[in-house]
């Protein structure tokens, strides 16, 4: 990794992105971009939503775009960007959408205060259910649970025949925000400001590493043999051994929506898409 450098201009406050097929998806407040990172140009743009706003994300499975806005879902063409279905989840700030996840059946929505989501791809009926008594901030789908970190610091084993909870561990102090599978091992990020490594069979807690950044972090991803994790209120970005999880190195950026691809790591700043 060298130094950071800015690869495309677009005037932000926050924006939203996602690889996939060597393509960069970003949402940057109401308009929807697609990046070709080989030719390094814009191939589309479009205004998708009718406001600006922060609190969005998407996720890309098979031929669509799932994102979601407050309290509504909305499915796109991954390459026209052409809006094909909405679900509205909820109502208030009491049952806005905080994470997505998918398998080749169903989309599943994570809603505030720990109601699950659950919407068939083919017919777009959706079905509720009671998981938690409290809102659950990231969801990992693998073929026969849902893995979830929730509030008060939990992480919840979800059973995908009937969506019950058949395993609840109090992982963390305070709000689990941030979960990474690689294998065999779950590594966690809370707001206690830890960072752990969960065997995913035994359940026992494998590695921590405590007051990993100064205040509020999410794990980006996994680079090599390494675990990257950012904190935009502390502006900083932090590469650490996966293996026991020691710190290797900080880098003086940091952004929310921070991703890995290859061996680059994309962020934004006000300006634009950076790598470093």
């Amino acid at each position: 990794m060298e130094k950071e450098k800015r690869v495309l201009e677009i005037e932000n406050d926050g924006i939203f992105m996602k690889e996939h097929e060597q393509n960069l998806y970003i949402l940057n407040n109401k308009i929807l971009l697609l990046y070709d990172m080989y030719n390094q140009t814009v191939i589309n743009s479009k205004e998708v939503l009718h406001k600006n706003g922060k609190s969005r994300a998407f996720i890309i499975d098979g031929n669509s775009i799932y994102m979601k806005d407050f309290c509504m879902l909305y499915e796109y063409d991954k390459n026209t960007f052409t809006l094909r279905r909405k679900w509205k989840l909820g109502t208030d700030l009491s049952s806005d959408i905080n994470a997505l996840g998918s398998d080749n059946d169903n989309i599943y929505a994570s809603i505030r205060n720990g109601t699950l989501a659950v919407i068939n791809k083919i017919s777009g009926d959706v079905s509720y259910y009671k998981v938690s008594n409290y809102s659950m901030w990231d969801i990992v789908v693998t073929p026969y649970y849902l893995y979830a970190g929730n509030v008060n610091g939990n992480f919840l084993i979800i059973d995908k025949n009937n969506f019950t909870v058949s395993k609840c561990i109090p992982l963390h102090k305070k709000n689990l925000k941030s979960l990474l599978l690689l294998k065999d091992t779950f590594f966690t990020a809370s707001q206690d400001l830890s960072m752990k490594a969960l065997d995913i069979n035994s359940f026992e807690v494998k590695l921590t590493a405590k007051k990993c950044h100064k205040k509020m972090f999410v794990i980006v991803g996994s680079y090599q043999n390494h675990i990257v994790t950012t904190s935009p209120p502390c502006r900083e970005t932090k590469i650490w051994n996966m293996n026991d999880l020691s710190l290797c190195e900080t880098l003086p950026f940091a952004s929310w929506n921070m991703i890995i691809i290859g061996n680059f790591l994309f962020f934004n700043d006000k300006k634009g898409i950076c790598v470093f």
